[in-house]
């Protein structure tokens, strides 16, 4: 169960942790995460914060801005 709820732009490099939410999943940058599989109950582990932010979902990496980043919602494990 997650112990916390923070944007993934709070995550550091190497973390793993699990969504939570997607605000705003009905505009198109983040409806495209949803179809790609993106979702609440997803893992991903933080790769990379610049320039773009980088998440590892399985064996798929996404990038996405900083605005995105800031929607996603994840939980960290304790």
């Amino acid at each position: 169960m997650p112990a916390e709820t923070l944007p993934l732009t709070d995550l550091a490099l190497g973390e793993r942790a699990c969504v939570t939410e997607l605000s705003g999943f009905y505009d198109a940058p983040a409806a495209h995460l949803v179809a790609v599989g993106v979702l609440p109950g997803t893992e991903l582990t933080l790769l990379q914060r610049y320039p773009a932010f980088v998440f590892r979902v399985g064996n798929t990496e996404f990038a996405v801005d900083e605005g995105l980043a800031r929607r996603i919602r994840v939980g960290k494990r304790r």
